[in-house]
């Protein structure tokens, strides 16, 4: 009898530990329902919960880094209280900002008492959705893409986006525009400009390998986005964009502060923040043109070089982080 409960139980906490890391994030609150009638509930001003589906040291991603930038600027430069909940850590705090696993429950809840609003992102959108309802608090959500699927649901959700394009799609919600942080001088990497990069967030592009049969023997660097940013910078000489994807946004803004020409597909959020500054092709044939004449014509390039560096260098990211802390204080 005895070994057929100690099997039991097993299962469960099996089971409640599979639900709580792997299933959680896409559909279940991380608090209890009805959280937000609770009797007890101090709101401490500037205080708020940020759920993420992973962060750092664990998950050193350009994702979590900027993530970290935001929470890191709040804490250090505007004085809030933030924790993070995310699904597994192996720490507790990451540079004096406190982390929770989803299993922390009687934590979280307290956490998320204490919180004028909750944090989160597309990734675990779901999760936030749900536990924000449970506690009755606002939710602001950021959004660096255009792919989100969002539950039906009363609870306010505020949307921070990257792009103006971005406000557009999302017509529906309550909406401001904040890029992800690029501090200038931190920015600056310096390049051999060797090669030709391109960086691909969302698989091979047939595009370009269409663009390097026609450059044969120019030298081409292909890097996925596990490859840290900067690294990839510290070769290149031009930098490729053959997506759409908002992800590319950030990473144009790293090339342009160090004075690394971009040749593009038409991207809106590359050219709300970069304009003329980069160039912007209509396909492989003339992107392959371009290519060839910014690595023949020095002059061509040093002025491209030139232009996009001072356009890189100008762009406030202190203006964007004081529009999120308006939202934030607002809510």
């Amino acid at each position: 009898m005895y070994i057929i409960i100690i099997i039991g139980i097993t299962i469960f906490l099996w089971f409640r530990h599979r639900v709580i890391h792997e299933k959680a994030p896409q559909r279940i609150s991380l608090v209890r329902s009805g959280l937000g009638k609770a009797r007890h509930r101090r709101v401490t001003e500037n205080t708020m919960v940020w759920i993420m589906w992973e962060y750092l040291p664990d998950h050193e991603t350009e994702n979590t880094k900027y993530m970290h930038t935001f929470v890191k600027h709040f804490v250090k430069t505007f004085g809030w209280s933030v924790t993070i909940v995310t699904p597994k850590s192996s720490v507790k705090s990451y540079e004096d900002i406190p982390i929770l696993e989803f299993s922390d429950r009687l934590a979280i809840e307290r956490a998320v008492l204490g919180a004028r609003c909750l944090v989160s992102e597309a990734g675990v959108a779901d999760a936030a959705v749900a536990t924000a309802a449970a506690a009755r608090l606002p939710l602001v959500l950021f959004v660096f893409n255009e792919h989100l699927h969002l539950l039906e649901t009363r609870v306010p959700i505020h949307l921070v986006v990257s792009s103006q394009w971005l406000v557009e799609k999302y017509a529906d919600r309550t909406s401001i525009v904040v890029r992800k942080p690029i501090f200038s001088k931190q920015a600056i990497t310096h390049t051999s400009r060797e090669y030709i990069t391109y960086i691909h967030i969302d698989g091979t592009n047939a595009d370009f390998r269409n663009i390097q049969a026609q450059l044969p023997g120019f030298p081409f660097l292909e890097v996925d986005n596990d490859m840290p940013i900067k690294t990839a910078l510290e070769k290149t000489g031009i930098l490729c964009i053959l997506s759409d994807d908002e992800m590319y946004v950030p990473i144009a803004m790293e090339a342009a502060c160090s004075g690394i020409p971009i040749v593009s597909y038409e991207h809106r959020g590359i050219r709300e923040v970069l304009g003329d500054c980069v160039i912007f092709v209509s396909g492989p044939k003339q992107c392959a043109s371009i290519l060839e004449t910014l690595k023949e014509n020095m002059y061509y390039y040093e002025r491209l070089s030139r232009a996009i560096s001072k356009r890189g260098r100008e762009y406030e990211t202190m203006e964007g982080l004081e529009r999120l802390r308006g939202l934030l204080t607002s809510i």
